[in-house]
């Protein structure tokens, strides 16, 4: 060894090989030691992170304790995306869904035809001057639906239920409805979808063959006499809102070109397109009230 020759590198060889003594392992002499270089001894930067793994392990700790940790945030913000999700398929819902939701909803909320204070109205063929008729004032659903003379009955009357959407509102003309019949509480419907269908009663329920609309159908440039614009030329027919309009209330008439007979069923049928079409009298109709009409003079 050189050890005794330079004090300060003997120094050095010793510190390095020396060997620390301890009672938790036996030697071979007998002597309880263990031996630790100072290579194996932790370094202060494996301190260090001991520490920093140690804090955030009790970090962790307190917020599970709190009932908040990292995954019940997690949890929370995909609850919050797919509420967010559902919201967004929620408002690409077919307007036809959405009506007649607005439809139930309404019939839910409207108390039952048989109040005063509820309006009625006659639904009049404008060219014969009769009106539609639940057949022999039957109550029952798939009750068929005639034209009548007026004679001022419950089975002629009708509330007109409108319904529009909600924060849009459309124009009053533009509006769809139930007809409810005024004796059994119950609406006109198209019994099927197809040209020919009969008006029945059934119960209200909302869908789309129990939905109506005016719609006016004015002369064109061609049919007026003066070829002149026509501002007074117009017929207004109930469209059913099946098919957007494709088919409308219609008498049935097989005297054309004459007007439909007393006790003529009614039907769904293709709208007119035209003024001057040869059935345009089987699908002209007007909304009376019953308060103001006068007949004999001209319905209003």
């Amino acid at each position: 060894m050189t050890g005794h020759q330079d004090f300060n590198t003997g120094t050095k060889v010793l510190r390095r090989c020396i060997q620390v003594p301890d009672i938790r392992q036996p030697s071979k002499t007998g002597i309880d030691v263990r031996m630790r270089s100072r290579r194996a001894q932790p370094t202060r930067i494996d301190a260090r992170r001991q520490m920093v793994q140690s804090r955030r392990r009790n970090q962790r700790s307190r917020r599970c304790r709190s009932g908040w940790g990292i995954e019940s945030g997690r949890v929370a913000t995909e609850v919050a995306m797919n509420a967010d999700r559902s919201a967004f398929r929620s408002s690409k819902t077919r307007f036809v869904v959405s009506l007649t939701l607005w439809a139930t909803a309404a019939l839910a909320a409207a108390p039952q035809a048989a109040s005063a204070d509820v309006p009625y109205f006659y639904v009049v063929n404008s060219g014969t001057r009769m009106m539609a008729e639940v057949l022999a004032r039957r109550t029952d659903d798939g009750a068929p639906v005639v034209l009548w003379p007026h004679y001022g009955g419950p089975s002629q009357q009708f509330s007109v239920q409108r319904l529009s959407r909600p924060g849009n509102p459309e124009p009053f003309q533009e509006q769809w409805f139930l007809l409810r019949a005024r004796h059994s509480g119950k609406c006109l419907k198209t019994n099927g979808f197809r040209s020919g269908a009969a008006i029945v009663q059934d119960t209200c329920s909302g869908d789309a063959s129990q939905l109506w609309r005016l719609r006016a159908v004015g002369m064109t440039a061609a049919e007026c006499p003066t070829r002149a614009p026509c501002v007074v030329g117009r017929r207004t027919v109930l469209e059913n809102y099946h098919d957007r309009g494709r088919r409308c209330l219609d008498a049935a008439n097989g005297q054309l070109p004459g007007p439909p007979e007393q006790g003529a069923g009614l039907q769904a049928w293709d709208c007119i397109a035209r003024f001057s079409a040869p059935n345009a009298a089987n699908q002209e109709w007007e909304l009376v009230d019953v308060q103001v009409w006068d007949a004999p003079f001209v319905v209003r």
